[in-house]
């Protein structure tokens, strides 16, 4: 599918830390050539976002960004999808259709293979014959060719399920895009970019204890997994402030966690006013107002508010 045109400030590394700005400095480079460009990276890490934010950089960035992924491609079909087929219209009278495939598509942009290492070997061979047509075309017409994979292309390619050709063509600018849990430091950054993304009609804001959750977190699913989780929040939570009882994270047993650990090294009445502050705050995210929360936790309204004040709950 293609991209619309988009600002350049609309592709910007979010991040303060040495890998964003080692990957700032990757993609100003691979933006500024038309050279082919092996985008690796675990799943969720960004790696369709780096290849558009290249693309949208580039000079390329007034033509379309197309996006195949190879994991759904059927290799029956994979010929028509990229060079295109020709349909016999259901009215017979009417003149055979031609489908465009993705590399017309593509025309003076940028071509980009998600997941490269699924294509079948008999794809590859297909993805080759791309290399040799955009190599004569010089004109302003050539297309330029992204492509990213998910695990270990070099194994792939010794144990023969990948081709060296191909390899080869492809691995001229090599971008690794790290995980979130290496750059665990971008992640506040990543946290108010998303809350400020997604609660527009809603303004929100994370608590520091919240924070200090997510900051935890190993995050297997990466920046595609937090960016849902604050989705869901903004979408979900009618309250302002996001608390640590509105995060549900999976693999995180809270009972077992730092969280609840932290209470059994605290003086007792300071874990109990930390407990309390957890169930209100838990009964305000499941609740539709501050009356009904009152009555789920079996006080008074004026009590509620009293308790509100005192620990600075929004």
């Amino acid at each position: 599918m293609s991209s619309p045109p988009q600002s350049h400030s609309s592709y910007v590394i979010i991040g303060r830390s040495k890998l964003a700005d080692e990957l700032r400095k990757m993609v100003a480079i691979a933006s500024s050539t038309d050279q082919p460009v092996l985008i690796t990276g675990e799943t969720g890490s960004g790696k369709e976002f780096i290849a558009q934010a290249i693309h949208f950089n580039s000079s390329r960035a007034s033509y379309p960004f197309i996006s195949i992924h190879c994991s759904s491609l059927p290799e029956e079909l994979a010929e028509n999808e990229l060079f295109g087929e020709n349909l016999t219209s259901l009215d017979r009278q009417q003149p055979p259709a031609r489908q465009k495939g993705k590399w017309l598509e593509a025309t003076g942009g940028s071509l980009f293979f998600d997941e490269i290492e699924e294509l079948k070997p008999s794809l590859q061979s297909k993805i080759l014959r791309l290399f040799d047509q955009s190599k004569k075309d010089l004109s302003h017409k050539a297309i330029r060719i992204i492509a990213s994979n998910k695990g270990n292309l070099e194994k792939e390619m010794h144990q023969g399920h990948f081709r060296k050709e191909l390899f080869f063509r492809l691995n001229v600018i090599r971008i690794r895009v790290p995980s979130l849990r290496e750059r665990k430091e971008d992640i506040t950054d990543f946290v108010h970019y998303f809350i400020s993304k997604y609660s527009k009609d809603n303004p929100k804001h994370i608590s520091k204890k919240a924070l200090e959750v997510l900051l935890r977190y190993h995050w297997p699913g990466n920046i595609r997994e937090l960016e849902n989780l604050i989705i869901r929040l903004c979408l979900t939570l009618q309250k302002r402030t996001i608390d640590p009882l509105d995060i549900d994270l999976p693999f995180v047993n809270r009972f077992e966690s730092n969280e609840m650990e932290h209470l059994f090294n605290l003086p007792l009445p300071k874990a109990l006013e930390e407990l309390e502050q957890m169930f209100i705050q838990k009964a305000l995210a499941e609740c539709p107002t501050r009356s009904a929360a009152a009555k789920k936790l079996g006080i008074v309204r004026p009590l509620l508010y009293a308790k509100l004040r005192k620990y600075d709950i929004r």
